[in-house]
């Protein structure tokens, strides 16, 4: 049942991205791990002022997919440091 829920909230938060900008896309992606089986692959700090990549493969297999376009890990943090850099 629980996995049915995530699955469902995955679904959502996909098809709802597509129209985000991605730091809400990363923030998205970033919550739905912290509350699933890939807790281990991303995480907030302690903090909570940044987030940790533990397990780049996992994240970009399993997890990217659901949220970006970006498949590659080098397109991703290219994506990542100009949204930074300009917005």
């Amino acid at each position: 049942m629980q996995q049915q829920q995530q699955n469902k909230t995955a679904t959502a938060a996909a098809a709802a991205s597509l129209l985000l900008p991605f730091p809400y896309k990363l923030y998205e992606m970033i919550e739905y791990a912290c509350n699933s089986e890939f807790s281990s692959s991303i995480s907030w700090s302690p903090d909570g002022r940044y987030f940790i990549i533990h397990d780049k493969e996992v994240m970009m297999d399993n997890l990217a997919p659901k949220f970006f376009k970006q498949t590659q890990y080098r397109s991703f943090v290219s994506v990542f440091r100009y949204s930074i850099d300009y917005h």
